[in-house]
């Protein structure tokens, strides 16, 4: 094989790769944010305003998605820094357990760590397939 069929096979590789964490990436946000709608709107919504809450919970999320789906890589690694925040509270909550709020807790923080997981290996394969094309 010579050095052009390897690069081209290395490059549809990398585009693969991005492909499939990118589509991951964006299957675990809508994961998340429909944890958080029905935690929010369903399960245990407050006395007042549960939109509210929820909106306030949701728009961070939601704002990224844009350059999410133009597959910017510095989104990627942005949402993965944001993406922090709902880890603390899921971790927070989870030792709520065995209450309803534990293993509300206990799904954002397993949700979060694969949307962190999934973004940065999207980050890094966009940024690969970039570099090379």
């Amino acid at each position: 094989m010579s050095t052009s069929e390897v690069s081209t096979a290395q490059m549809q590789h990398i585009a693969r790769r991005a492909n499939l964490f990118c589509h991951i990436t964006l299957a675990s946000l809508f994961a998340l944010c429909g944890l958080l709608l029905a935690w929010h709107l369903l399960v245990l919504p407050v006395q007042t305003k549960p939109w509210f809450i929820a909106a306030l919970h949701l728009a961070p999320l939601l704002a990224f998605l844009p350059f999410l789906i133009r597959r910017r890589p510095k989104a990627f690694v942005g949402l993965c820094f944001f993406i922090l925040l709902y880890f603390c509270q899921g971790v927070i909550n989870a030792f709520a357990l065995p209450s309803t709020t534990g293993i509300l807790g206990l799904l954002e923080t397993l949700l979060t760590v694969d949307l962190f997981i999934a973004a940065m290996l999207a980050a890094r394969y966009l940024s690969q397939a970039q570099r090379t094309a």
